[in-house]
């Protein structure tokens, strides 16, 4: 069982950030440290919506109370999702900063939450260069929609090669990066899929694509954490990615067929531990 720490959104109703990412990780056996960055009703695909990002008071004084109790000494993983204000981003990455000195070994998962290729941009220019410039320094794997990508590796991506192409270049311009998984990289317009890079090796994973309400949001909170509990359980990356493409399948499969207005997480729950092995990893390298 490892410790994650997972700083992101939440919303009361609904699966996004926190609401979607934190029960796959604890039902994949580990112990999970909350910090919501914002608390919102409902995610934004609603467009209509109440609630808040913290203060960045607030978060360095949640931050200071964790520190003082030492209650993040046995850290194993850092996972951060969407950032609420530039003042917030600031203080993780002084946070993260901190960490790396006093525990080398713990892991810092980014999903680097800027937007995708349906809205553009969704967070303020100002989060975005930062999780460009400076949060993408400190990770270990990122990962990124292919809207993202793009963004970070500032390349245009077509298809599958391009992708590839980015993740490469980013390993390149980030030595601290251990690998990228990449989603909505799809090879044809039925599928979509997943690309995992790391130094030595690319793998990618095709899965058939389901036209769910925009209501839908969370599959990519949802695909972090899953990856990232796989990889604290020694799963080498290319299992740890395939566990997780069939692990989402099944999810929005079942969100598919039964038209439901937010992501099937507490419904298939038993297959976040033992998912289905339809979808197997195609070698790249």
């Amino acid at each position: 069982m490892g410790h994650i720490f997972s700083l992101q959104s939440h919303v009361v109703y609904g699966h996004a950030g926190n609401a979607a990412a934190v029960f796959p990780m604890q039902r994949l056996g580990h112990r999970v440290s909350i910090l919501n960055l914002l608390q919102f009703s409902n995610h934004t695909g609603y467009g209509s919506w109440g609630g808040q990002a913290i203060s960045a008071k607030e978060l360095e004084e949640v931050l200071t109370g964790l520190e003082k109790i030492k209650a993040l000494h046995d850290l194993d993983a850092v996972v951060s999702g969407y950032i609420g204000s530039i003042e917030q981003a600031y203080l993780i990455r002084d946070f993260i900063v901190t960490l790396k000195k006093q525990h080398p070994n713990v892991i810092y998962c980014c999903d680097p939450v800027m937007g995708d290729d349906d809205r553009g941009i969704y967070v303020k220019p100002t989060i975005a260069e930062f999780i460009q410039t400076e949060i993408i320094r400190m990770a270990d794997w990122v990962t990124p929609n292919a809207f993202e990508l793009s963004l970070l590796a500032d390349s245009r991506i077509n298809n599958r090669e391009d992708a590839l192409l980015a993740c490469q270049k980013l390993l390149r311009q980030f030595p601290s990066l251990q690998g990228i998984l990449a989603t909505s990289i799809s090879t044809s317009p039925l599928k979509t899929g997943m690309l995992l890079v790391t130094r030595h090796a690319a793998y990618h994973n095709d899965m058939p694509k389901y036209d769910l309400p925009t209501s839908v949001h969370g599959t990519g909170d949802v695909t972090t954490a899953i990856f990232l509990s796989h990889i604290l359980h020694n799963a080498t990356p290319p299992i740890a990615m395939e566990r997780t493409a069939n692990t989402l399948h099944t999810m929005v499969k079942y969100t598919y067929d039964h038209q439901l207005t937010e992501l099937a997480i507490i419904p298939v729950q038993n297959k976040i531990e033992k998912p289905d092995q339809l979808f197997l990893s195609t070698d790249l390298s």
